[in-house]
């Protein structure tokens, strides 16, 4: 080639100078990115196991962007949850009286449900096409209420109200796991039911050995603090039954507040029902989703145990305002249950 191809020597001192320039340029914006960003522009997981998770995001979202993602989940959680729930507790309990506790609280299950998602389909439905586990929970929130309502109204003698119970706290756990156990095994399907129904049992027979001793707002106040713990720990984990979690925790706090100013507001066993079915379902479909690990699901489940352990010497009997219990053992029940919710909390955190 001939040398007039060749660039004049102040031609190759220019493109030097522009290709300095760009790759200085270049390193100074690189050196604004945070160093964990700028390798692979992805946030590196904060429990700092290696792993990557979320959308590549640039630059990380600033303090008023969090503010408004945290009033936005607020105002969500206002709307469909709380105002639904204290509207049904005051048509429902406030005004018919405490024997719709149970009810009360599956309407408040339902109904947020309904307004995010849509209807469940039908129970016969379901059985011939298959269906989600949240399906399959809302149904049987839905005969909780309707066991615990027409238990509380006497419609049927005492005794009789405990088949029912008994085969309903089998059914959530065996219809929960439909999904998983069309790859299970006989043999681990009927351990899991086993298991499952062995908890479910635990924590209605605590509740209700709790208000049989005499400590009726004791046994309101744990199962407030043990879904008000399962609405929380189920947020973080990004699951979206904590709605339903709260929307039971705000229908049991009105029932406290109504309990502490009516002197004949009396709670029913049928409340037990209700308050186990939730509680335990909404932590066992998070379970079975894979979203909760086994020890968190485990120390938030035996929340409301404590208080029974405790108050079950006492000499007190009836389900009135719990006068008649040791108040001390009442509040330590109360606070054991507080430290297994934040147990769970800080290891659902890590």
């Amino acid at each position: 080639f001939s040398l007039a191809a060749r660039p004049a020597h102040s031609d190759r001192l220019r493109v030097n100078v522009v290709i300095a320039v760009r790759v200085i340029g270049a390193a100074r914006r690189r050196s604004r990115v945070p160093r964990r960003v700028a390798r692979t522009g992805r946030p590196r997981d904060r429990r700092g196991e290696g792993r990557w998770r979320g959308a590549p995001r640039l630059p990380f979202p600033s303090g008023a962007a969090k503010r408004r993602v945290g009033a936005v989940t607020l105002l969500h959680w206002l709307l469909y949850s709380a105002l639904p729930a204290l509207a049904v507790a005051l048509l429902l309990v406030g005004v018919l009286g405490p024997r719709l506790i149970g009810l009360a609280i599956a309407t408040s299950v339902v109904v947020p449900y309904a307004l995010l998602k849509a209807m469940p389909p039908w129970p016969w439905v379901m059985l011939r096409t298959g269906g989600s586990g949240e399906h399959w929970l809302c149904w049987g929130v839905v005969a909780a209420g309707l066991v615990a309502t027409l238990h509380d109204l006497r419609v049927w003698p005492r005794p009789l109200g405990t088949p029912p119970t008994v085969a309903l706290l089998l059914a959530v756990p065996w219809f929960l796991a439909e999904p998983l156990r069309r790859g299970w095994t006989f043999e681990r399907s009927g351990v899991h039911l086993l298991v499952a129904g062995g908890l479910f049992g635990a924590v209605w027979l605590a509740l209700r050995g709790a208000l049989a001793n005499g400590a009726g707002l004791g046994m309101v106040a744990a199962a407030l603090l043990a879904l008000t713990g399962d609405s929380l720990v189920l947020h973080w984990e990004g699951q979206p039954l904590a709605i339903s979690a709260s929307s039971a925790a705000v229908v049991l706090f009105a029932v406290l507040l109504a309990a502490t100013w009516r002197k004949a507001f009396v709670v029913g066993e049928g409340a037990c029902l209700a308050v186990a079915v939730v509680h335990g379902g909404t932590l066992l479909h998070a379970y079975y989703d894979g979203r909760l690990a086994a020890l968190v699901a485990l120390l938030l489940w035996i929340a409301p145990v404590p208080l029974w352990l405790l108050v079950r010497k006492g000499p007190g009997k009836g389900s009135g305002k719990g006068s008649q219990g040791s108040n001390g053992r009442i509040l330590g029940g109360l606070a054991l249950g507080v430290l297994c919710d934040v147990a769970a909390f800080v290891l659902g955190c890590r």
